[in-house]
């Protein structure tokens, strides 16, 4: 029983019509009633489902019939065409003068089209009366019936979007407190902002990219746990694709004030560039700094500077020696390697040293810091083989028929004198050989390589070399030279053409079995010669 003040809201209420009794068993005459039943829909709840899923209803309602002193009955009833559904949900024994009550009901499963459900409180005023279709279709019809209609209430839906499947995120921060983590995109929830130990949920599969910020007096240091890689010191940086489980951990530290430099030495960064590098290329910074030293002393005895730059896990340093008071300088030049397929961010500092009494440098000091941050553009598109190049040497690795994954290919090319080339089977084979030994060293596997050899020259002989190894980034320059040092011969030139991540083992990297071997034996021409005119080879 229902108090009406407990309703959540008044829905689709039917009139209240004049009731009649009709023919049962026992009853000879039709004996004209007026109830005083009425009732009304307090909600009805049917969410959207996907196909396929179980239609729930949650219905709440109320009935009263006032002055009742024997038990009365309430029928709550579900006619759906579309569904296929015409069913009595509820039929309650109600005591005293309030009735109704709030249950949740299976009506079936969601098909692939709009359907529209209607739901019926009927009422009457001898508990005992069993529910009857024909009343209802008689009612329905228009014509005087026995139950007493309270109230109607219609829902119509349509199917639902599949349920997401999604997979837990989870951050840590440390130290706690230091920083915060924001997601591109956010989560299901609409969720971005994420404090030490708070998770979120991700659509599976998905790609989310964290950036860390650090509170006052804090800088970002690292990702580990399962960002892109185990262990990153870009930011923002990936997590690994969300297929399960992932928790991230932002590694924030401390800021370290240096020590102001002493009063004799100043400095100052003025200009860094460029900013962006071509994948594969050289990262070659290109420094403007001013710098002075005040005391005399220094200024006969001379002084230092020196540049130190560290950029995820890439550095290079210089020192400069000074006489005099200025030791300015413009386009001074630091080589941080090769430029991988990612942003690189990290810090550039001029430091400053003089002499002692005795002469011997002093400790050094810094004159001043900038942050840095160097982005990663794509490299110019491939220059095709020139036609004048032929292929004379195709190594398909073990490896690289069963790999499927990101894979890295450096084309290169260089010069030799023709006294260097004892035969060219040789050289390709031994260049074969030579690569995967120096990739090994890198912690990584060749997966194809390819020789190509111009003799046109006179005086050299040119040679393009396509390699192509798991992992990334390579050390492709460390590799080429050790190559070329095991063969004990001595390039006349040697440039990177270019380097460029790939997908290895998908329909976008084609792997042919070409072997191509040009022999170097007169004999062995002799040979197939013969074995032609026998009729052998056709």
């Amino acid at each position: 029983m229902q108090n009406p003040e407990d309703r959540e809201g008044e829905v689709s209420v039917g009139p209240v019509p004049e009731t009649f009794e009709r023919d049962r068993p026992g009853i000879s005459a039709l004996v004209a009633l007026q109830s005083a039943i009425t009732g009304y829909f307090i909600s009805v709840d049917v969410p959207q489902v996907p196909v396929g899923e179980d239609i729930i209803a949650t219905i709440n309602f109320y009935a009263t019939n006032p002055g009742a002193i024997l038990p009365w009955a309430t029928f709550l009833v579900a006619d759906s065409p579309g569904l296929g559904v015409r069913r009595l949900l509820d039929k309650a024994r109600e005591v005293g003068e309030g009735g109704g009550r709030k249950k949740t009901y299976t009506l079936g499963t969601m098909p692939d089209y709009e359907i529209g459900i209607s739901f019926f409180i009927f009422a009457h005023d001898d508990w005992t009366y069993d529910w009857d279709w024909s009343e209802f279709e008689a009612w329905m019809a228009g014509f005087p019936v026995e139950v007493t209609h309270l109230a109607s209430a219609y829902r119509f839906l349509s199917p639902g979007e599949p349920p997401i499947e999604t997979e837990t995120f989870e951050i840590d921060i440390t130290p706690v407190g230091t920083g915060y983590v924001t997601t591109s995109p956010p989560d299901v929830n609409g969720k971005y902002h994420f404090e030490h130990n708070e998770t979120g949920e991700f659509e599976y599969g998905a790609t989310v990219l964290v950036t860390a910020h650090p509170e006052s007096g804090y800088e970002f240091d690292h990702w580990s746990d399962e960002i892109e890689g185990g262990v990153s010191y870009n930011n923002p940086e990936y997590v690994k694709p969300m297929t399960e489980y992932r928790a991230v951990k932002a590694h924030f530290r401390e800021i370290e004030e240096p020590p102001p430099p002493p009063a004799e030495l100043s400095g100052m960064i003025t200009r860094v560039a460029p900013l962006e590098f071509a994948i594969g290329q050289p990262v070659d910074l290109k420094i403007d700094f001013n710098a002075y030293v005040e005391t005399i002393w220094e200024q006969v005895k001379g002084w230092d500077t020196r540049l130190i730059a560290t950029l995820n896990g890439l550095s290079d340093s210089d020192i400069q020696y000074h006489i005099g008071r200025d030791g300015s300088r413009t386009g001074e030049t630091l080589n941080l390697g090769t430029m991988p397929n990612r942003t690189l961010a990290g810090i550039l500092v001029l430091e400053g040293r003089g002499k002692d009494l005795f002469g011997f440098p002093t400790d050094w000091v810094e004159l001043d810091r900038r942050s840095l941050t160097i982005i990663a553009t794509e490299a110019p598109p491939e220059p095709p083989i020139p036609p004048e190049y032929k292929l004379i040497q195709h190594t398909e690795y073990p490896h690289g028929k069963t790999y499927v994954g990101k894979a890295e290919q450096c084309t290169f090319e260089f010069k030799l004198l023709p006294e260097q080339i004892p035969g060219t089977p040789w050289l390709g084979i031994k260049i074969a050989n030579a690569f995967a030994d120096e990739v090994a060293k890198q912690n990584a596997e060749m997966l194809d390589l390819k020789v190509y050899e111009d003799t046109t020259p006179t005086f050299w002989t040119n040679y393009i070399v396509v390699a192509t190894a798991t992992a990334s980034p390579v050390p492709w320059a460390v590799i080429i030279v050790g190559v070329l040092a095991i063969l004990f011969i001595v390039a006349l030139t040697f440039l990177v053409r270019e380097v460029k991540s790939i997908d290895w083992g998908k329909a976008a990297v084609p792997i042919t079995t070409i072997a191509i071997v040009i022999a170097a034996l007169a004999g062995l021409g002799i040979i197939v010669a013969t074995r032609k005119e026998k009729g052998v080879i056709a």
